[in-house]
């Protein structure tokens, strides 16, 4: 075979070996290249977030409205616990939180660590039978919720500016191991469900409302009402 004839026998050999690799790769290239593609796709996609996350469901159906009236107070409104209440902010500083078993009332900078006013969603225990006595027979052998040791002052009945019934508990406090030696009068107000009420948790019976004499919770207690149905 002459010089020439290796030559050219050669080159055909070197591009079939070149033809040969380019098919290769191209055909791994197009059964990679979906897959990168898809994997793509779902790294550039927003992360889903479910609808049915039951704590952003709970904790937003808990959430009631506050409306700036006129005269300068605000209206709050709950449809979950089927209560509404007024109250004097003309700073815009008291805030609300509430959730499944409370509502707070604090400043909004730190509602948590300075609480004014809490609000307890309770149910009442099948022992009372009497209706129209339920609270008040409650009040009377329970109304003792605090840590330290306490003697009963009075339980006295109210009526506020909306009509609404409810008690006031007074006793006085030992101060306990925190203040040894002193004692203290506090309030408590218990306002009780009446059967025709809006509220969504029919477990609920009454509202306790624990605050200091101040005018912020003077103006809850006096314009306190339940959302008739």
């Amino acid at each position: 075979m002459s010089k020439k004839q290796l030559i050219i026998t050669a080159i055909i050999i070197l591009t079939l070996i070149g033809g040969g690799v380019f098919w290769y790769l191209k055909q791994e290239k197009q059964s990679v290249n979906p897959l990168v593609t898809e994997n793509e796709q779902k790294k550039n996609e927003p992360e889903q977030t479910s609808d049915l996350n039951p704590q952003t469901n709970d904790n937003q159906k808990y959430q009631g409205e506050t409306v700036k009236e006129a005269d300068g107070w605000k209206k709050y409104t709950n449809k979950y616990f089927g209560i509404e209440f007024r109250f004097r902010d003309e700073g815009d500083e008291v805030g609300i939180f509430s959730g499944r078993d409370r509502l707070v009332l604090g400043s909004k900078k730190d509602i948590q660590g300075n609480p004014r006013i809490y609000l307890f969603f309770s149910e009442l225990t099948e022992q009372y039978p009497n209706p129209d006595s339920k609270l008040l027979d409650y009040l009377k052998v329970g109304w003792n919720g605090y840590q330290e040791q306490a003697q009963l002052i009075a339980i006295t009945h109210h009526t506020n500016q909306q009509d609404t019934n409810y008690y006031s508990v007074s006793a006085k406090v030992n101060g306990g191991m925190q203040s040894p030696g002193i004692t203290y009068t506090d309030t408590k107000y218990y306002f009780e469900y009446p059967k025709n009420s809006q509220q969504k948790d029919k477990h609920i019976n009454y509202i306790q409302i624990s605050g200091g004499d101040d005018d912020l919770t003077k103006s809850v207690i006096s314009s306190f009402k339940f959302l008739p149905n």
